[in-house]
């Protein structure tokens, strides 16, 4: 429809309402004085006169054929002028003259029979049912990193398919044209003399000399990078990091650069032992007496040490490198260099309602109550009740994961420590994977779900707690590994 809209927004719209859109109800929303309750709207049907007071909401049951007579009070009006209109419909009328449209009313949930009763069906039960097939587990690195296996090979759950060495590769914006001139788009694409994958150092020209707009100088690049992004009708050019870090420690002899002593050099210093620099940040500089002196940092990484009788500075890089594991036993399918890896596995696959956390594996142990004083690390928590947060807070330390039929709302707050949004998960940090059967609340367990995990205690499964509602729904599962 939206595709639609920007060549035939005519046909896109009668389309949307006549083929989209199923009618449920009239809804009659009349204007009227929000103060005191009073009379607001005289209703006649079936031979009958109803008088709507303000601050309520009516629904008048569906029948075939039927006719309403509508009156505006002292005071109302139905639509804009108009104080009496008649309606002929086979939906169900409904008559809002709340004050409050958004503030939520139970009153209204038990009108319109939002949730069953206690004991009763609930509208949304996951009723889904084991199955073994064929799987394949796809493992996507954020950014560019290093692919592990190669396609064929045979994987085991706890090895290492792909790494992320470094942190995310810093994007530096450039804008090449500051004064915000209107220049021809023609003209700034000429002046530009690098495109998308190319890799510039520090102080290589990325836009020529435009003269006749004011610009008498070139504009040089500030960092050393891979182009990403060239805007030829602003002039920005989008520079991502070169991440080539050096694994030795590197030692910069400021005093020598500098032509002082040794012990002069920490003056000029403009970092401290510790601080964590870029390569071409400035480390030193000395403008006083002849010619000005600058001095970048060389490579990235972490000032360890400033020896003050030399005048060296070391500098090393200490990688904190995040791995992947292959979570289940399988073999690898394909490999997408320095970006993914897919794993084809065998498994009895378990769709559930929602989960938060990212992939993991280990034995399944299933427990009948919060009486546990003691939990097999690495394994995975089957919870046939509903934890309390204190429950969640012992099992986390232990286990690798969590799967129960529900946790009451506020609890799953507390535990993933921010408030859920818009529902992408799985890619939590520094969580225990948790998935829920059921969703949120105090829900009964499916029987037979529950039956199928206990069945399977003591063996090796794999969850995946991701789950999207949008764009292609994605379920949180749990895989009992074959």
């Amino acid at each position: 429809m939206g595709a639609l809209t920007q060549t035939d927004p005519i046909l896109a719209h009668e389309i949307l309402t006549k083929d989209c859109i199923e009618s449920l109800a009239i809804y009659v929303r009349p204007i009227f004085p929000t103060r005191k309750p009073r009379p607001v709207l005289q209703v006649e049907f079936e031979g009958k006169q109803h008088i709507i007071m303000g601050n309520t909401i009516t629904r008048l049951e569906a029948k075939k054929g039927n006719k309403y007579k509508l009156t505006a009070l002292k005071k109302c009006r139905i639509d804009g002028a108009r104080t009496e209109a008649e309606i002929t419909t086979d939906l169900p009328v409904i008559i809002d003259t709340r004050f409050d449209l958004i503030k939520h009313s139970p009153e209204l949930d038990s009108l319109f029979k939002q949730y069953g009763n206690e004991g009763s069906d609930l509208i949304f039960r996951n009723l889904a049912k084991p199955k073994e097939d064929d799987f394949q587990y796809s493992v996507e690195l954020p950014y560019e990193g290093e692919i592990m296996k190669s396609a064929g090979e045979q994987v085991e759950p706890s090895e290492i398919v792909a790494v992320n060495h470094y942190a995310p590769p810093r994007l530096f914006v450039v804008n090449t044209l500051s004064n915000n001139i209107k220049i021809p788009e023609h003209i700034v694409q000429n002046s530009l003399t690098v495109k998308s994958g190319d890799v510039v150092d520090f102080d290589e020209i990325l836009r020529q000399p435009l003269p006749d707009y004011n610009y008498r100088l070139p504009h040089y690049s500030p960092v050393r990078g891979k182009v990403e992004f060239v805007e030829n009708r602003t002039g920005l050019v989008v520079l991502s990091e070169i991440q080539k870090y050096s694994k030795k420690p590197v030692k910069i002899n400021l005093a020598e650069r500098l032509g002082i002593k040794g012990r002069q050099a920490a003056r000029y210093l403009k970092k401290e032992v510790g601080d964590f620099v870029y390569e071409g940040d400035l480390l030193a500089s000395k403008l006083s007496s002849g010619q000005p002196v600058f001095i970048k940092t060389p490579s990235t990484g972490k000032i360890i040490n400033m020896e003050y009788k030399t005048g060296i500075v070391t500098i090393h890089y200490e990688p904190n490198p995040f791995n992947y594991f292959a979570n289940v036993k399988g073999k690898v399918l394909s490999v997408e260099e320095q970006k993914a890896i897919q794993i084809a596995y065998r498994a009895i696959r378990l769709d559930a309602c929602i989960g938060w956390g990212r992939a993991s594996f280990g034995n399944l142990i299933y427990l009948d109550n919060n009486n546990f004083p003691s939990f097999p690390e690495e394994s995975i928590a089957v919870l046939g009740f509903t934890p309390s947060l204190k429950d969640l807070s012992k099992l986390k330390k232990h286990c690798k994961g969590i799967i129960c039929s529900s946790v009451l709302q506020k609890d799953v707050v507390e535990y993933l420590s921010m408030e859920q949004g818009v529902i992408n998960t799985g890619n939590e940090h520094n969580i225990t994977p948790l998935i829920l059967l059921q969703g949120f609340g105090d829900l009964p367990a499916d029987l037979q779900q529950m039956s199928f995990l206990r069945e399977n205690s003591n063996k090796l499964c794999m969850i995946d707690p991701h789950t999207r509602i949008r764009a292609g729904v994605v379920r949180a599962n749990i895989n009992v590994i074959i």
